[in-house]
């Protein structure tokens, strides 16, 4: 609701003339809002679906992140070159009503069972995030998610500044790389669940994107490039679905959904800071290489400290 609201407002923000406190304001209210959409897909997957049953469930919750943004790379410029930014911005607004109307109607609670309902205060909140494995999962957000937003950002002016890639390939490159994350959005954690297990999965999953992103800034062949996006992609986004499993095994009942709206909010505190400092970096040391480095360490330390995470509850 706060999404359609918001997403209605920034309309204004182009008329009678462009007024950027509007603009800043109406942003920051979808950014606001996008952690209860988050938040609602582990809900509705504890709500509905048994715990073998999860990891997909989550898995094809995701995949409508990954849609998303692969629409919105297609037929952003389209929209902008045919409507202008204010008819581009009044598609989406509609497309985000019909969206939260879709979701009023057919998103139903489950059957609350007594063990289930938990009276909510902030202090459980503050609790939750001192807890080690809770937090080690917040910071694989904050570098995974985060790092994720500001590869895809970049991606282009990255691959023209390294390899001469045109910006039209490169396009094709960030293309591959949701390709491969909603793909592995849908095989790993299927496997995941027929396993029982899904911390081996994890780290395979950040070991591989890690070394898959590092390669990005040293490869020079097209078709290595868009091999490499793929496998990062199908391995650092299969991990989400997983991890946000993790995350509701260890908030326990009726915490599910906060904690899943708790790692949003790193992930967009991630975006916002790797995002910011791409450019500088690029700056400071004359090549983009050292920017998609440290995106690379990042996820390389996410990797080591969710070896510390307890292999409890059947993880």
């Amino acid at each position: 609701m706060f999404m359609a609201v918001f997403s209605v407002m920034r309309i204004f923000s182009t008329f009678p003339e462009y007024n950027f406190p509007l603009l800043l304001l109406s942003q920051t209210g979808c950014s606001f809002s996008q952690p209860f959409i988050f938040g609602s897909i582990t809900k509705l997957t504890v709500t509905w679906f048994p715990e073998e049953e999860q990891g997909i469930a989550n898995g094809l919750g995701t995949i409508g992140l990954f849609l998303g943004m692969m629409l919105a790379l297609i037929i952003t410029p389209f929209l902008f070159l045919s409507f202008g930014i204010r008819g581009m911005l009044t598609t989406y607004a509609l497309i985000t009503i019909a969206g939260t109307f879709l979701f009023l109607i057919f998103a139903k609670e489950g059957k609350k069972r007594e063990e289930d309902i938990t009276t909510f205060i902030l202090k459980d909140i503050l609790k939750l995030s001192k807890l080690k494995d809770f937090l080690i999962i917040e910071y694989g957000f904050f570098a995974g998610v985060g790092g994720f937003t500001a590869i895809m950002t970049w991606l282009e002016e990255m691959l023209n500044s390294l390899h001469g890639i045109s910006i039209s390939y490169a396009g094709i490159a960030g293309g591959f790389m949701i390709i491969g994350g909603i793909i592995g959005s849908i095989i790993i954690p299927a496997i995941s669940d027929k396993t029982g297990k899904i911390k081996p999965f994890v780290l395979l999953d950040m070991a591989v994107a890690s070394t898959m992103l590092y390669l990005l800034g040293i490869a020079e062949d097209f078709l290595f490039i868009l091999l490499i996006c793929f496998i990062t992609g199908f391995f650092l986004m299969s991990a989400l679905p997983l991890v946000l499993e993790i995350s509701s095994k260890i908030a326990g009942k009726g915490m599910e959904g906060r904690a899943s709206s708790m790692l949003w909010f790193f992930s967009q505190l991630g975006s916002i800071i790797l995002i910011a400092i791409i450019e500088p970096m690029k700056i400071k040391f004359g090549s983009y290489y050292y920017s998609i480095a440290l995106i690379s360490i990042l996820w390389a330390f996410a990797f080591l400290l969710f070896i510390g995470v307890k292999n409890s509850s059947n993880i």
